[in-house]
């Protein structure tokens, strides 16, 4: 996205759900070590307060990348699904952007039925489909996304249960992000409640970005 941004394309940012739930330190790390948790109006309050304060990480974290264009959909991230409003808000959202070209989550990642990131990923490529065809109640025309790349599912991956085992998947396009790592490092920071700052950033950018570097025998300029 930073390379794009960098020689002047429109880049977009959808963000399906905040994970307040499961992605914040508030929320879900501390509630393990409570006798119990807050009565459901104020759990409600809080969880919406939390929702707020990551989209404030992830507004600075695109400012960051000099990404400015951002749709919160709020999705609920409790019993995040493939559902037919999901589906159709974000078809009606690619025909007015018109986008060419789709960054997303990969449809199979981990078990494919609950990971929360294959679900995006499946919502999109629903999305991507019908945005293609006319549809009953969106005026706009319909719209062909050119082209779709999908996250790598991560670097060293180990099966942890029976459904990883269908595997057969690889990487066949990689990105070299040496100009802008410090950009991708100074976004991750901001991620706070998620735990993501700090040396943890950078170690995460160390271990994951740098073995599909070395896989993709890219070298820094240093090393060169």
């Amino acid at each position: 996205m930073a390379h794009h941004v960098s020689r002047g394309d429109i880049v977009s940012c959808v963000v399906l759900t905040q994970r307040e739930r499961l992605h914040d330190k508030v929320i879900n790390d501390q509630m393990f070590h409570q006798d119990e948790v807050p009565e459901a109006e104020e759990l409600k309050i809080l969880m919406e307060k939390r929702s707020e304060v990551k989209a404030e990480e992830v507004r600075s974290a695109c400012k960051t990348l000099r990404l400015e264009d951002l749709h919160f959909f709020g999705a609920n991230d409790g019993v995040f699904m493939v559902t037919e409003e999901s589906v159709r808000r974000l078809v009606r959202l690619l025909r007015q952007l018109k986008a060419n070209i789709v960054l997303t989550h990969f449809p199979k990642e981990g078990d494919g039925l609950t990971n929360p990131h294959a679900i995006a990923g499946q919502i999109v490529t629903r999305a991507i489909g019908l945005a293609a065809i006319v549809d009953p109640g969106d005026q706009t025309p319909p719209h062909r996304i050119a082209q779709v790349f999908y996250f790598g599912i991560g670097a060293a991956r180990i099966p942890r249960d029976v459904w990883d085992s269908e595997g057969g998947y690889y990487n066949d396009v990689f990105i070299n992000i040496t100009v802008v790592i410090d950009k991708k490092l100074a976004s991750l920071n901001f991620l706070v409640s998620q735990g993501y700052g700090g040396a943890y950033a950078r170690k995460l950018l160390e271990t994951s970005d740098g073995t599909f570097g070395m896989a993709d025998n890219v070298l820094t300029p240093r090393d060169s």
